[in-house]
């Protein structure tokens, strides 16, 4: 054996230099490359034993270019773990515990150590990562600076790029959770997506640069392009729609809809459904808007409800206001509207009532005016213009809406006028009457409370009655004058 070997080097030293224009085969006559090898049985066809001092700094398997610069490694330190790749694992210490990883790019764990269970994908794929374990990163540079942070998913070049402790976060897309250093338990889809977070926890984005801006707040959630866009430290917001809280700083928001919410900044405790509800709110707090372009006319208002498409306040800062229907709009602070200006009924099957418990009525004096308040009012019959009264308060008035209020305009109606019934009130010193309600702003209007007349027109009764009686005392008494008269010209 040990002649033949000889023999065969002694053929390769003479032959060397004529070989190194030829093709070689194994296997095979008829060699197709420089090296060829054919397999003629079941068995392994090529095989390369390591040194037992071989580390993953000198690979099994090196490809170069025609200049001898090494462009790929192909490596392995146990049967547990594959690196393919130039410095792939480079320094991973299988006996340490460095097992079940994959590495596949150049640089793609290139620090890592005694971290198991790791998959990086990409060049410097998970290139900082020493200890960390159960991470998969899929792009270049996705989980580039991840040190000890585990059960992170990254897909796409640069995600979770500076990812060093955070644990149990998935980034899907180019820079998705970027900048997230410590932050734990985020999911961001989208390209961008939660580019900006740093130390955050609990955060769901998906949409492109849906909470772009978030850095450490926490428990958001963003569905839609650029929803939650600017929101940095504040928590417990919710947008699903394109846009939906695009400004906010603030927290504790809820926004579903396209555009819904989209100025809002610093207020918090809003709710908004529906496309460009609370469209323009940018401070106001703890409104609930529902329905298409919603609220959408309220700047720095609290406290409003709006349920209908384009139900809305007249003004921007209004607190307390509530409307209710389409096209509909309140005018004034610690005001209920239900209706637009078109509305002809309102029904309900028993009649409207409101407190009246004695247990929380104080100051109780029996001070109502009655017949010289009631001699006063002057009732009339009229037409209300529903069209101009439409426009004073604002309502957003289609073409076909206007046809409409013209129409109604024709219909007669009887009442007072409230601006006669508020001077009356003023000539009688009847301060406590509160039927009329006076503009508060300049879309607030007046209006009357009918059902309050009730009151004075009982204490006229009550005072006719006593006239009534005392009138009847002095006919009896001239009746009996009379007969007595009668009697005496007998």
């Amino acid at each position: 054996m040990k002649r033949i070997l000889v023999l065969l080097a002694t053929c390769l030293m003479v032959f060397a230099p004529g070989l190194r224009s030829q093709n070689v085969g194994i296997g095979t006559p008829s060699p197709g490359g420089k090296l060829h090898i054919k397999g003629a049985a079941d068995v392994p066809q090529l095989i390369i034993d390591a040194n037992s001092v071989q580390s993953n700094l000198s690979p099994l398997l090196k490809l170069r270019n025609s200049m001898g610069t090494d462009l790929l490694w192909m490596h392995s330190d146990t049967a547990l773990n594959t690196f393919i790749g130039i410095y792939a694992g480079r320094v991973n210490n299988a006996i340490g515990g460095g097992v079940f990883n994959t590495y596949t790019g150049s640089h793609a764990g290139f620090s890592s150590t005694t971290g198991n269970s790791n998959s990086g994908f990409g060049a410097n794929s998970l290139f900082i990562n020493a200890t960390g374990s159960f991470n998969s990163a899929h792009g270049l540079n996705a989980l580039f600076s991840n040190a000890s942070g585990s059960w992170n998913t990254a897909m796409g070049a640069n995600a979770l790029f500076a990812n060093t402790t955070g644990t149990s976060n998935t980034a899907v897309g180019n820079t998705a959770l970027l900048s997230n250093i410590n932050g734990s338990s985020n999911t961001a889809i989208g390209s961008d997506a939660m580019n900006h977070n740093t130390s955050g926890p609990g955060n769901t984005a998906s949409g492109f640069q849906a909470l772009y801006s978030n850095t450490t707040g926490e428990v958001n959630t963003a569905y839609g392009s650029a929803a939650l866009f600017s929101n940095t430290t504040e928590s417990a917001n919710t947008a699903v729609g394109g846009n939906a809280l695009y400004n906010t700083i603030a927290g504790l928001n809820t926004a579903v809809g396209y555009d819904a919410l989209v100025a809002t900044t610093t207020g918090g405790f809003n709710t908004g459904v529906g496309k460009s509800s609370l469209g323009t709110n940018t401070a106001g707090y703890l409104n609930t808007a529902c329905g298409l372009e919603s609220l959408y006319n309220n700047t720095t208002g609290s406290n409003n409800t709006a349920i209908g498409f384009d139900a809305d306040v007249s003004a921007g800062n209004l607190n307390y206001a509530v409307v209710f229907g389409a096209n509909a709009t309140v005018n004034a602070s610690h005001k209920v509207r239900i209706g637009n200006g078109s509305v002809s009924v309102i029904e309900g099957q028993v009649a409207y009532s409101w407190p009246s418990d004695g247990r929380f009525k104080e100051n109780i004096e029996d001070d109502v005016k009655g017949l010289d308040f009631i001699l006063k009012l002057q009732p009339v019959s009229y037409n209300f213009n529903r069209l101009k009264f439409a426009q004073h308060v604002r309502e957003n008035i289609s073409v076909e809406r206007e046809e409409i209020l013209v129409a109604q305009s024709q219909q007669r109606s009887v009442g007072f006028v409230a601006q006669d019934v508020e001077k009356i009130i003023q000539e009688t010193g009847f301060s406590s009457f509160d039927a009329v309600h006076a503009p508060t702003n300049e879309t607030d209007n007046y209006s009357m409370g009918y059902a309050v007349f009730v009151v004075p027109l009982v204490k006229a009764v009550q005072e006719q009655q006593l006239m009534i009686e005392s009138q009847n005392q002095k006919i009896e008494f001239l009746l009996k004058e009379i007969e007595l008269l009668k009697q005496k010209l007998k």
